[in-house]
Formats: C-alpha cells, structure tokens, sequence
C-alpha cells in the first residue's frame, strides 16, 4: 500500500506541478515537498504506465504487428529515457539516472490516459 500511495504522490507532482512566482525566487514549501517526491525515485510507476501504454497500443494494432507494436513502445520508452538522461548528465544536471527514468516515466502517464480514451471511444461509438 505504501507504493500505491509513493506512485500516486509522484503522479500527482507531475501532473499538476506548481507554479513559479517571478517575485519570488525562492523555492516554496510545497515546491520543496514536489522536488523531495520526485528525488525518492521508484520504477513501478514508469513500468506500470510504460506497459499500460504499450498494452493498449498493441490491443488497436492489427492482428500481426501485435507484438511488433508492444515491442517497440516498451523499448523506445525506456532506451529514449536512457538517452535523454545520459545527455542531461553530459549537460550537468545533478541527477541520477534512476531519478530521471523515474520522472521521465510519469511524464507518459497523459499519453496512456488519452490512448485509453480513444480506444473506449472507438469501441463504445462503434
């Protein structure tokens, strides 16, 4: 239950991340609270969306790309966060590279929520 309650916790942080005061320069609370969640890294989360994502893709495929399609959204997923990770470290960030698979992973839930949605309009309204 306690990884149910981390992964909601990191949705949330970035799906509806905090605005910034141009007045203030400092980091609130709440600001603080977000970027904490977000260091505490986890991959359930990304695995668990990254395989949503692929799942539904690969139900609207046809028949014989099935596997084809699933292979593909999982490997372009976590190679293309490699790679961006790899080249923010080259760029300097302080960052380890499970923190960025992290957030990278949580950045694609949008993407499974609209693909889920379009597949039950697709299957409701046809």
């Amino acid at each position: 239950m306690r990884d149910v309650r981390s992964v909601g916790a990191k949705l949330r942080a970035v799906l509806i991340p905090l605005d910034r005061n141009e007045e203030n320069v400092e980091a609130s609370e709440g600001q603080r609270n977000v970027l904490n969640q977000l260091r505490d890294w986890d991959l359930w989360g990304p695995l668990f969306i990254c395989l949503s994502l692929a799942i539904i893709l690969s139900l609207r495929a046809p028949t014989k790309q099935t596997a084809h399609v699933f292979t593909t959204v999982f490997v372009v997923m976590w190679i293309g966060s490699f790679v961006v990770t790899i080249n923010a470290q080259l760029l300097g960030a302080n960052m380890s590279i499970f923190q960025s698979l992290c957030v990278l992973g949580y950045c694609v839930f949008p993407l499974a929520v609209s693909a889920l949605t379009i597949a039950l309009l697709r299957v409701t309204w046809l």
